[in-house]
């Protein structure tokens, strides 16, 4: 607790995720107090959730070099940058794993410093790769063979949209009914981006040769079912990715998402519960064919 700074909450500037900026309520860890402590609390952290784990994801990864804080009283938007000891941390996580033979993984999505990519993968963490944030230049899909090695790949996260979620837009009708846009234009151009994505995810699809490009689909009228679902998995399954993540929202092609970020009582986060027993998941026909097809693509690794 001495270590705590209770007048100042960490969180997110306005990105993508979140037009408004996040305050996640959390008090933030005073990098001072921690060097003093010899970084016992973080190691105490680090070695608890190792344990028992063979991987560890780290939340919002970026918070090994910097924090955004918000002090109290102030919104969401008008945090700063706090910067941590990060060659420190970095070396404690790296020693932790070799002892614990626990793999890290760096959840690096958001507003990634320049350069944090580079060193996080020199240390041997994965980067965090997602399908609706990995683009080219163009804005379209980034291609299978172009993900880094050093990954986890994945469809989607618990602070996203599910890919039906997505394919349907409810992340962005939840963001409408909460006011959660600055303004009608930035609102306006999230739905016509979409309708965009839509294309360019069955044209990404065609080009890897995991949907038919005859006979040409109208993806605006396309629904999301099995074949779709199994399809964009393929995709993900044929990058050289380490670690491939099927969350079971998406094998069971749920439209809603855990998670939704910026919220607190507006939204049911972590409350919906899955739509069968777990024990009766693997019996359903779509995930039966979605391993099937996983077994193809990863090998005997799936």
């Amino acid at each position: 607790g001495d270590a705590l700074l209770p007048g100042a909450s960490i969180g997110a500037p306005p990105d993508l995720l979140n037009r408004v900026g996040q305050d996640w309520g959390l008090a933030p860890l005073d990098p001072a107090a921690l060097r003093e402590a010899a970084y016992q609390p973080i190691i105490a952290a680090i070695r608890a959730n190792m344990r028992h784990a063979g991987a560890l994801r780290i939340d919002h990864a970026m918070g090994l070099m910097h924090q955004y804080w918000v002090p109290k009283g102030l919104k969401a938007d008008q945090g700063a940058y706090v910067t941590y000891p990060f060659e420190d941390l970095l070396r404690i996580l790296a020693l932790e794993s070799r002892r614990q033979r626990c793999m890290v993984i760096g959840e690096d999505l958001g507003t990634v410093p320049a350069g944090f990519r580079d060193t996080m993968a020199e240390a041997g963490i994965l980067s965090y790769r997602v399908l609706p944030f990995e683009r080219t230049d163009g804005e379209l899909f980034a291609r299978p063979e172009t993900y880094p090695d050093g990954a986890l790949v994945t469809g989607s996260t618990h602070d996203l949209a599910t890919l039906a979620g997505l394919w349907a837009g409810r992340d962005l009708s939840w963001r409408r009914r909460l006011d959660l846009y600055p303004d009608a234009q930035v609102r306006d151009t999230d739905a016509s981006d979409r309708i965009a994505d839509r294309r360019r995810l069955i044209d990404a699809l065609i080009d890897a040769g995991f949907w038919p490009a005859e006979p040409a689909v109208d993806t605006e009228s396309l629904d999301y079912d099995t074949g779709l679902m199994i399809a964009i998995q393929r995709f993900l399954a044929a990058t050289p990715s380490r670690l491939h993540v099927v969350p079971l929202e998406d094998a069971l092609q749920m439209d809603e998402q855990m998670n939704l970020p910026g919220t607190i009582d507006e939204h049911p986060n972590w409350r919906r519960k899955l739509p069968i027993d777990l024990e009766r998941i693997f019996e359903q026909p779509g995930v039966a064919e979605l391993l099937e097809a996983l077994r193809r693509e990863r090998g005997r690794g799936a």
